[in-house]
């Protein structure tokens, strides 16, 4: 027998063990979607600071540590509850359960589109002509905010960027810092 072949047959008992020693992963039960879709067809996580010296925004991050951390909240904790709770969030009939979840304030709107057009570098439809559509803040703790359009027919989120400071809305109680000095975009390779 070839030194391969008794390698092999060695290998054979540690293999079936590392089998039978996988037989205790879990099920995973997973719940449907309510309906409700996150559409990700943007270049949504891109940042600017175009709007620095005017607005006083900038999405730039200070660092890809800060951009992990927060990206790493947006998928595990923002996204899910999107999910889970779509009609607390945007089909509320009084009570709102999610108090930074809402229509994006009209003193808000134009920069926003300014924002997402800039962004998405991408001529966005005029979501304003159609009933259907409105514009959408989403947060639910801490300062990041992710800006997009809700499309009612389709119980669809379409984000469009995120303000990682807080900045549209600003709070002196996540506005603190100097944020101009900020020069790291995810979408930049380099």
């Amino acid at each position: 027998m070839s030194k391969n072949k008794r390698n092999i047959k060695q290998l054979r008992p540690d293999i079936n063990r590392k089998i039978n020693e996988t037989k205790n992963i879990p099920n995973v039960d997973l719940k449907g979607t309510n309906g409700f879709n996150f559409y990700s067809v943007y270049n949504w996580l891109s940042s600017t600071d175009r709007f620095y010296s005017r607005n006083n925004f900038t999405n730039m991050l200070d660092s890809s540590d800060e951009f992990a951390r927060k990206v790493f909240h947006v998928v595990n904790v923002m996204v899910p509850i999107m999910y889970n709770d779509c009609d607390d969030i945007f089909i509320f009939s009084g009570y709102r359960r999610y108090k930074h979840c809402h229509q994006v304030e009209d003193k808000h709107k134009e920069l926003v589109k300014k924002i997402a057009q800039e962004i998405n570098s991408v001529k966005l439809p005029n979501f304003e002509d159609e009933n259907d559509y409105s514009w959408w803040q989403i947060a639910f703790n801490g300062p990041v905010r992710i800006y997009g359009v809700y499309s009612k027919e389709d119980n669809s989120f379409f984000p469009l960027f995120v303000d990682w400071h807080h900045l549209i809305n600003p709070s002196s109680k996540y506005n603190e810092k100097d944020y101009g000095h900020y020069a790291y975009d995810p979408s930049d390779p380099y």
